[in-house]
């Protein structure tokens, strides 16, 4: 029978800190057993609940069509001339009115769950079954979120980013979000105000920043807006925008002190709010804007292999300079996901204002879309792949792609979203629910669904900043 101390003896190496090297019975020593955290908390180190939150501000209303139609008004009839002679009936007008519609998107994500994981003990006592289908709403709300901002953008037409619906692939799903909505603006008619439009409000509503965003840029995009009878009162940027525009103070700190003395107890800046001339604009970060900067981590097994590129300098108009070398690689895209990355090419201007032509090909799979990477200007080949970012996307075309590189995009650069959320509304034709599936093993299989559209409806009360680093 084990004495006290033998039996403390046994606890104490029980409880050790060691590193087997070895099966057990091979160590001569013995080996020290291992204690299994029991610690009942989930450490997630992924986006949260609280980081969605534009989806949580634009209003949704309930869809009954997968085709959400609406009405614009562009104006009252003509600008001017009611003024007439004393006998004059005056002329005759009538308001300008545009049918202007969004179709329906659909997000699907499927989970399938094992008997024996459903059925074992877990760590904090919630379901795998529950837990997967938590993880199924976040992952259908991210990517909802993302594409409220971003849906269906960055694409190239001919070299330049316009939003233009014929850019953007035929059957490429989601939503078609703000930025491209906005971006239309610009060369679409029947989102004008037509009364104005000589008087300043065809002005552009997409401000190039070129690097660090700047007080006056806000400044700029408040009176765009006001000048389209908007109040853009919210500024949506990336944390890595926001903490280099928040630098912008620290010039004009003020010091706080405790009491007498010479201690600093705070320094810095938080800045939440910019003043100007429409009024006040609200500063906030969301990650679901950070710039892209390469292809993503996990590859899905259905998306297309990596495709091949040629290219070189052509005669143009941008800001290229002779002797500079640029290195792209290019990926492959479809409705699953992005493919790995192609070898990187490395492209030397010969004379200054020429732009750079990609010439792609597809590899292996269905290709519906290419995403192209770009390092800033050097002298030699860029050897890191971290040294190259996203600089924009082309629909795939039949045999080979052209991919124009005009200069008009920061490798890396994003975009900032002044908001006027008057008019934007969600539709939705079916909340978030799940469905069992047809049972073909020992697992749960559920698929879990939403189905909805966005409207901006009057999209130059919003503007957009290009560039932002």
């Amino acid at each position: 029978m084990a004495t006290i101390i033998e039996k403390l003896n046994d606890i104490s190496k029980a409880l050790e800190a060691g590193i087997a090297v070895g099966a057990p019975g091979t160590l001569t020593q013995g080996a020290a057993l291992q204690r299994e955290d029991l610690s009942p908390v989930m450490n997630i180190v992924t986006f949260q609940e609280k980081h969605l939150k534009l989806s949580k501000l634009i209003p949704v209303e309930k869809a009954t069509s997968t085709m959400v139609q609406y009405d614009r008004m562009l104006d009252y009839g003509i600008f001017g001339g009611s003024a007439t002679l004393e006998v004059s009936a005056g002329q005759e007008n009538t308001g300008s009115y545009v049918r202007a519609f969004v179709p329906m998107a659909f997000y699907a994500d499927r989970r399938v769950v094992s008997f024996a994981a459903q059925a074992i003990q877990t760590f904090d006592g919630k379901k795998n079954l529950e837990r997967e289908s938590t993880n199924a709403a976040l992952k259908i709300a991210a990517d909802v979120e993302f594409d409220l901002f971003r849906g269906k953008t960055d694409f190239s037409n001919a070299g330049v980013f316009d939003g233009n619906p014929g850019s953007i692939p035929l059957v490429m799903p989601g939503l078609l979000g703000i930025d491209p909505q906005v971006r239309q603006s610009d060369n679409l008619q029947s989102t004008q105000d037509l009364m104005f439009a000589e008087y300043g409000s065809s002005a552009s509503v997409v401000i190039s920043v070129g690097g660090t965003l700047a007080q006056t840029n806000i400044e700029d995009a408040a009176l765009r807006s006001a000048n389209n009878f908007g109040e853009a009162d919210h500024l949506y940027m990336s944390t890595d925008a926001l903490a280099s525009y928040n630098k912008l103070v620290y010039s004009g700190v003020r010091y706080v002190f405790s009491g007498p003395g010479s201690e600093i107890k705070n320094t810095g800046a938080s800045l939440g709010m910019q003043w100007t001339s429409n009024g006040p604009v609200e500063l906030e970060s969301s990650n679901f804007l950070r710039a892209k900067t390469q292809p993503p981590v996990k590859v899905s097994s259905l998306a297309p292999g990596a495709p091949t590129f040629l290219g070189g300098p052509a005669a143009g108009t941008t800001a290229f300079l002779s002797g500079q070398v640029y290195t792209y690689y290019v990926s492959a895209s479809n409705e699953a996901g992005e493919s790995s990355k192609s070898a990187n090419a490395a492209i030397t201007l010969t004379a200054n204002a020429q732009q750079v032509s990609l010439t792609v090909t597809a590899g292996s799979g269905t290709t519906r879309w290419y995403n192209v990477y770009r390092s800033a200007a050097s002298s030699v080949l860029a050897t890191s792949n971290q040294s190259m970012k996203f600089i924009g996307r082309v629909t795939a075309a039949t045999g080979t792609t052209t991919f124009l590189d005009l200069g008009n995009k920061t490798p890396g650069g994003s975009t900032g979203f002044v908001l006027d959320k008057r008019g934007m509304e969600v539709h939705e034709l079916m909340s978030f629910s799940s469905v069992d599936l047809a049972q073909v093993d020992t697992s749960h299989r559920k698929l879990f669904y939403r189905h909805l559209c966005l409207a901006v409806k009057m999209p130059r009360f919003n503007v957009l900043f290009d560039g932002l680093s």
